[in-house]
C-alpha cells in the first residue's frame, strides 16, 4: 500500500487526489468562506477583500533609527551654512497618497529640511551673539565630557559619556549636541574632528557624587571617507575627553517623525481618509438637533446657548458616517464656546439618554447639587475643585483635546474649569465641571487652569507615592543607624581584643626573677614587693580568657546580623527612587485613565501622555483646536491614541488665517505649511462654518466678510445695529470704528544684516499720537489697546514712540505685538502699522499674504485704525480692495505732520484728497482682486469687474511670503 501525497490511501486514491481541481471548485471554496457560509472566512480571503475595499493594513518602512541616522549623518557646518544635499528628495505634498509609505517619505524629507532650517537659524543667532554671552556660567557651550564606552547597535552608535553635574538647566533628552575635541566655543574656531549626538538618557553616575552619565546616539554611515566625522569616529576611544555644545532641542520634530513611523497603526478608516480623502462631508447633508442622538434636555441646553451654525457643528461631530469633522471658526464666531458644546455632546452621546417622557435618568436636583458642590470646592483652599477621582469606575467616554499652542490649551482648560460642560438636565441650565487633566507645561497663571495640571492632580492623590517615599526614606535612615551601630561595635571589639592580648602577657618581670622581690629585708625590696602585689591583684581582676572569648563571639554575631540588615536596607534604599518613580507613574496612569477630558498641546501628546496611553485606555474622540495652524504630521500625533475600533476626529480652525510657521522656504514651497485641515478641505471634504461673529463692530467686519468669507460671516443679532460696540470716542472724527491713515511721509528702513526686519519711524510716531490722544481723552473707557505690525523691528520703534507720549501707568493697557503673535486674541482698539513704504508702487512682501492681512484686520472690537503708505499698498490687490472700500465709506484719511493736528481736525480735512482722477489709482480695477460672490447684499462695496480673476489672486497671494 502506498500513501497518497495529499492523504492516506491506496494507489488509485492517490491518483484521484493528484488530479488538478477545476476552477469551479476554487470558486465554490471561496463562497463557503463568505459571511453567508457556515464558518468564518479564511484570513487570506479577508485580506484580499480588505485590499479590494482599500482597507488593507498599510506598511510604513520608516523607523526612528532611520530618522535619527539621517539627522546624525549631517555634516553640521555644511548644513547650517545652507547645505541642501537632501533637498532633491523633497516632493510637494499632493492632495492624495497611494500608500502610507509614500505619505511617510513625503513628509520625512520635508521635516528633515525644516529641522535643518531650524538648526541654521540657531547657528546664525549664536554666531551674532558675543563670546561672553555664549560662554557665561550655565551656558551649554564646550562642556567637557569623558567617553566611557561606545558600541554599534544596528545603524547607530551608542555612546556613554560622563561629565560634572551642571548647575541649573542642563542637557535634556532629545537635545542635539555638537561633539568636538578642542576646548572652547566651536562657533569661534575650527573644531577639527566633530560629530552630532542625540541625547537618549541622563542619569546620576552610580557611586560618584556630582557626576552625570549621558547616553547618546551617533551615526557615521552617511559620511564619505575623509570627512571630519570619520576622523571623529577613529578618535572616539574610551578615556578620551571631548567637548559638547547644545545645538537645539529636537523634541517637537522627533514626535512628528514618530507619528509618521506609527502611521500604519491608525484605525483603518481614519488612515484611509487621511491618504485618500473623499469628496463628502458634513456640509453636504443637513444637520440639526432634532436628528441628533442626544437627550431632550441636552438639546434644550444647546438650543438655548448656541446659534444655528454652532448647533450644526455640534451635530456634525456626532455623525458616525465620517471619521473626520471639519469646523471652520472665523474671527469672533464663538469657537471656544462651540468646542464646549461639542465636548458635552461627545461625552453624553454614548451615555444613557433621556427616557420617553424627556426626563433624564439623573435627577435635576442631583445635578444641581453636584454643580453647587463643585462651585464650593473651587472656593475651598483644601480642594482643587477638580472632580477627578482615582476610585470607582473610569468614565465610559473619553475625549482628548489638543491645540497647537499652550495659550490655546490653557484657554480651553480655563473655560471648561469655570463654565463647565452641559449636563443632562430637564431645565437646560445645569452645568458640571468635568473630570479633566492638563498635561505638559502651562503658560496661564490662573489658579483655575492650574488646578487641572497633572502635577497638581497627582499631588492631591499622592497616597501611594507617599508610601513608596516613606519606605525609601525609612530604608535610608535605617542604613545610617546600622552604620552608626556598627561603628560603635567595631570600637568595642577593638578594645576587647586589646584587653585580651594584654591579659595573655607573662608577669615574671613584675614578680622578679625566682621571686626575689618577695624575700629581701631592705626598704627597696619592700617597695618592690608592694608593686608586685598590686600587679598580681590587677591580673586577678581581669576577666578570664573564656569570658573574653564569649563576649567577643557575641559582638561578632551582632556584627554579622547588622551586615545582613545593612545589605537588605541598602537594596531597599537603592531601589527606593525607582519604586517612588514607579508609584508616581502609577498615579499619573490612574489620573489619565479616570479623566474624561485630557488636554495638551499637539507636541505634548507625543510625550508622557503617549507612553501612558500605550498601557492604559485610549480615547473615543480627538478634538484639535487651531488645526489650521498645525503642520500635518503634528496633527497626527494625538491620533495615535484613538481607540482601536476608531473614533471621531474633530478639527477646528480657520484656513483663512495664518498657517503653521515654516522656517525653510524650500519646504514651504513644497506645501509643508499646509495643514491637514486645509488638505482635506481642498480634496473636497465638507466643512461646517461658524457664521455669526460677536467681536467686531459692523464697520470693521464688513470688508473681511466680503473678501475672505464670501459674505457668509454675519454679525450677531446684538451687533447688527452696532449699538453694543459703540464707544464714546467714536464721536470724534479722527477716532471712528474704521479708518485708514495714509502716512505719505513715512519710508521703510531695513535692519542690519541679510534679511533684516523692516521698520518705519514715521508710522510709529503717528501711531503714538493716536494712542496718546485716545488714552488722554478716553482712558477710562478703553480696556485694551493693541499696536500691531507684521515686522518685529517695528515693535521696538512703536514701543519707544509710545513711551515718549505716555507714562508707564497709561501703557499698562497697551499691548505691542506682531500680527502673527496676536492671532487668537482681541482688543477694544487696534492700531495696525503696515510699515511698507517705498515711495512708489512695489511688491510688499509677506504683508501681501491675505491670511496675515485677515488676522490683522479682525482683532478689534470697537475701533480699527490702519496706518500705511497708500501708493505702496495699492500695488497689492487685496490692499487695493480694502483701500477702495475705506474711501467709499469715507474712512480713508490723509495724515501729514504735525500729527497732533489730526486729533482736532474736522472730517472734511481728514479725508484723503480725491482729484479728478480720484488719485489716479483708486479708480483702477485691479485685475486680481477677489470679490464677493453673486447675491451679496454688501457686494456694492467691491468692484464687480474683479470677479473673473478671484481664484487666481487667492492662490498667488496665499503663497506670498517674505
Amino acid at each position: 500500500m502506498t500513501r497518497g501525497i495529499l492523504g492516506q490511501g491506496e494507489g488509485p486514491q492517490r491518483a484521484r487526489f493528484s488530479l488538478p481541481k477545476p476552477p469551479v471548485i476554487i470558486r465554490k471554496a471561496i463562497q463557503l468562506g463568505s459571511p453567508h457560509g457556515q464558518g468564518p472566512a479564511p484570513a487570506w480571503v479577508k485580506r484580499r477583500a480588505d485590499a479590494a475595499a482599500g482597507n488593507a493594513p498599510q506598511q510604513v518602512m520608516l523607523t526612528m533609527d532611520k530618522v535619527q541616522a539621517a539627522i546624525l549623518d549631517w555634516n553640521y557646518y555644511e548644513v547650517v551654512k545652507g547645505g541642501v544635499a537632501h533637498m532633491q528628495m523633497m516632493k510637494p505634498v499632493p492632495k492624495t497618497f497611494s500608500s502610507a509609505a509614500m505619505y511617510a517619505e513625503t513628509f520625512k524629507s520635508l521635516l528633515l529640511e525644516e529641522l535643518r532650517a531650524s538648526a541654521q537659524q540657531v547657528y546664525e543667532e549664536d554666531s551674532r551673539a558675543s563670546r561672553s554671552a555664549r560662554q557665561k556660567p550655565g551656558s551649554l557651550v564646550g562642556v567637557a565630557m569623558k567617553l566611557q564606552s561606545q558600541q554599534r547597535l544596528s545603524t547607530l552608535f551608542q555612546l556613554e559619556l560622563t561629565m560634572d553635574k551642571i548647575e541649573g538647566p542642563g542637557f535634556r533628552m532629545d537635545d542635539l549636541l555638537l561633539l568636538v575635541r578642542p576646548e572652547g566655543d566651536p562657533l569661534q574656531q575650527d573644531p577639527g574632528p566633530h560629530c552630532l549626538l542625540l541625547v537618549n538618557q541622563l542619569e546620576d553616575t552610580p557611586g560618584i557624587h556630582g557626576q552625570t552619565t549621558l547616553h547618546a546616539s551617533a551615526s557615521f554611515s552617511g559620511n564619505a571617507p575623509g570627512r571630519q566625522a570619520d576622523e571623529a569616529l577613529r578618535r572616539l576611544l574610551p578615556g578620551t575627553t571631548w567637548h559638547a555644545t547644545r545645538v537645539m532641542s529636537c523634541t517637537p520634530h522627533l514626535r512628528q517623525f514618530q507619528a509618521l513611523c506609527k502611521l500604519g497603526s491608525l484605525p483603518t478608516q481614519h488612515l484611509q481618509h487621511i491618504l485618500q480623502p473623499r469628496a463628502t462631508g458634513p456640509s453636504l447633508k443637513p444637520h440639526n438637533l432634532a436628528s441628533a442622538l442626544v437627550s431632550n434636555s441636552l438639546k434644550a441646553s444647546l438650543e438655548q446657548h448656541y446659534n444655528e451654525s454652532q448647533q450644526r457643528a455640534i451635530c456634525a461631530c456626532l455623525s458616525a458616517s465620517e471619521p473626520f469633522t471639519l469646523i471652520q471658526g472665523p474671527p469672533g464666531t464663538g469657537k471656544t464656546a462651540a468646542i464646549i458644546g461639542i465636548i458635552s455632546a461627545l461625552l453624553l452621546a454614548r451615555r444613557p439618554v433621556a427616557t420617553a417622557n424627556g426626563k433624564s435618568s439623573a435627577s435635576e436636583a442631583a445635578l444641581d447639587a453636584e454643580y453647587a458642590q463643585n462651585k464650593r470646592s473651587r472656593l475651598s483652599k483644601k480642594d482643587t475643585g477638580n472632580p477627578l477621582k482615582l476610585t470607582g469606575e473610569a468614565p465610559p467616554v473619553r475625549v482628548l483635546v489638543c491645540a497647537q499652542s499652550n495659550a490655546a490649551v490653557d484657554e480651553l482648560v480655563e473655560r471648561l474649569g469655570t463654565q463647565g460642560l452641559f449636563a443632562v438636565s430637564s431645565n437646560g441650565k445645569a452645568r458640571r465641571i468635568p473630570a479633566m487633566v492638563r498635561m505638559g507645561k502651562m503658560e496661564s497663571a490662573t489658579s483655575t487652569a492650574q488646578w487641572f495640571q497633572i502635577d497638581a492632580v497627582a499631588a492631591a492623590n499622592d497616597e501611594h507615592v507617599g508610601e513608596a517615599q516613606g519606605s525609601y526614606t525609612a530604608a535610608r535612615r535605617r542604613v545610617r543607624e546600622i552604620r552608626q551601630e556598627m561603628d560603635t561595635l567595631h570600637e568595642k571589639m577593638r578594645a576587647m581584643e586589646a584587653a585580651t592580648q594584654a591579659s595573655d602577657q607573662p608577669v615574671a618581670e613584675e614578680q622578679g626573677e625566682d621571686g626575689a622581690g618577695l624575700s629581701g629585708t631592705s626598704s627597696t625590696d619592700v617597695a618592690a614587693g608592694e608593686d608586685t602585689c598590686k600587679s598580681a591583684a590587677r591580673k586577678a581582676a581581669r576577666p578570664s580568657s573564656k569570658v573574653q572569648a564569649e563576649k567577643l563571639a557575641g559582638l561578632k554575631a551582632r556584627k554579622k546580623e547588622l551586615h545582613g540588615q545593612l545589605n537588605a536596607n541598602r537594596v531597599s534604599a537603592k531601589a527606593g527612587p525607582e519604586e517612588v518613580a514607579k508609584a508616581k507613574r502609577a498615579v499619573r496612569q490612574a489620573i489619565v485613565d479616570h479623566a474624561e477630558i485630557v488636554a495638551c498641546t499637539l507636541s505634548a501628546a507625543g510625550g508622557d501622555l503617549l507612553n501612558l496611553t500605550h498601557t492604559g485606555r485610549r480615547f473615543d474622540a480627538v478634538l484639535t483646536d487651531e488645526a489650521a495652524q498645525a503642520l500635518e504630521p503634528a496633527a497626527l500625533i494625538p491620533l495615535q491614541m484613538l481607540a482601536a475600533n476608531g473614533g471621531k476626529v474633530v478639527l477646528v480652525g480657520d484656513p483663512k488665517q495664518l498657517p503653521a510657521t515654516v522656517l525653510s522656504r524650500a519646504a514651504q514651497a513644497k506645501l509643508l505649511s499646509q495643514s491637514l485641515f486645509e488638505r482635506l478641505q481642498q480634496a473636497g471634504h465638507g466643512v461646517v462654518m461658524l457664521s455669526e461673529q460677536y467681536r467686531m463692530h459692523p464697520a470693521i467686519s464688513m470688508w473681511p466678510s466680503l473678501f475672505f468669507y464670501e459674505r457668509k460671516l454675519l454679525d450677531g443679532p446684538e451687533l447688527r445695529d452696532g449699538s453694543c460696540r459703540r464707544a464714546p470716542w467714536h464721536s470724534r472724527p479722527c477716532f471712528p470704528p474704521l479708518a485708514f491713515f495714509d502716512c505719505q511721509e513715512g519710508r521703510e528702513r531695513s535692519g542690519a544684516g541679510a534679511g533684516g526686519s523692516l521698520s518705519n519711524s514715521t508710522e510709529a510716531e503717528l501711531a503714538a499720537k493716536l494712542l496718546a490722544g485716545l488714552l488722554k481723552r478716553h482712558g477710562e473707557d478703553v480696556r485694551e489697546v493693541a499696536l500691531l505690525t507684521p515686522y518685529r523691528a517695528q515693535l521696538g520703534i512703536l514701543r519707544r514712540a509710545a513711551q515718549r507720549e505716555l507714562d508707564e501707568k497709561a501703557l499698562l493697557t497697551v499691548t505691542f505685538a506682531t500680527v502673527d503673535g496676536f492671532q487668537g486674541k482681541e482688543a477694544d482698539v487696534v492700531i495696525f502699522s503696515c510699515v511698507r513704504a517705498s515711495g512708489e508702487a512695489s511688491k510688499i512682501g509677506f504683508l501681501a499674504d491675505v491670511r496675515r492681512m485677515n488676522v490683522g484686520l479682525t482683532r478689534a472690537r470697537r475701533s480699527l485704525w490702519v496706518i500705511g503708505h497708500r501708493k505702496t499698498l495699492l500695488s497689492c490687490a487685496p490692499w487695493a480692495s480694502f483701500l477702495k472700500d475705506c474711501q467709499k465709506r469715507k474712512a480713508l484719511f490723509s495724515a501729514a505732520s504735525p500729527f497732533s493736528g489730526l486729533l482736532h481736525a474736522p472730517l472734511s480735512q481728514l479725508l484723503a484728497s480725491s482729484p479728478g482722477s480720484e488719485d489716479g489709482v483708486l479708480t483702477k480695477r485691479p485685475r486680481d482682486v477677489e470679490p464677493a460672490s453673486e447675491g451679496s447684499k454688501r457686494s456694492r462695496t467691491l468692484d464687480k469687474r474683479s470677479n473673473a480673476d478671484a481664484s487666481q489672486h487667492r492662490r498667488r497671494a496665499a503663497g506670498s511670503y517674505e
